[in-house]
């Protein structure tokens, strides 16, 4: 019930910044990002609206916060691409890459290309997961 309420919580476009800012919200992400199941989909849920329209500013935040590489992980670990969290996981990044600041960051983050990669080769052709990828690696390519 409780982790319904933080991804009901972070739909809000008016407070993803003061929920993002609000004390534990981001630690509480980078642990779940490491669990599986309802709180791995949840944290990446939470991670996907966060960084969405109305979160802008929380993107900056979130790389150097560790969540970017909580993210990665995982793309690199999970093996049903399908899946809530790897999906929420590649939109969440995908929205981070958009960020122009932040992308020469990004590309030098240990692991971030090589799950993309990871991704685009293990997914279906037209799948979510090998969209999600695709705009996650040409938001990273643009200047």
């Amino acid at each position: 019930r409780g982790l319904s309420i933080l991804v009901q919580l972070s739909m809000c476009k008016e407070a993803r910044v003061a929920m993002y800012n609000s004390e534990g919200v981001a630690e509480w992400v980078c642990e779940a990002l490491a669990k599986s199941g309802l709180e791995l989909e949840a944290a990446a849920t939470v991670a996907r609206n966060l960084s969405d329209l109305g979160g802008q500013d929380n993107r900056p935040a979130m790389l150097k916060g560790g969540i970017v590489g909580a993210l990665a992980s995982v793309l690199q670990r999970e093996n049903d691409l399908e899946s809530q969290g790897v999906n929420a996981a590649l939109f969440a990044l995908a929205n981070i890459a958009s960020h122009n600041a932040s992308r020469p960051r990004l590309l030098r983050l240990p692991g971030l290309v090589h799950a993309l990669v990871r991704v685009l080769k293990a997914s279906e052709p037209n799948s979510k997961p090998l969209r999600g990828a695709l705009v996650t690696l040409t938001n990273l390519s643009c200047h």
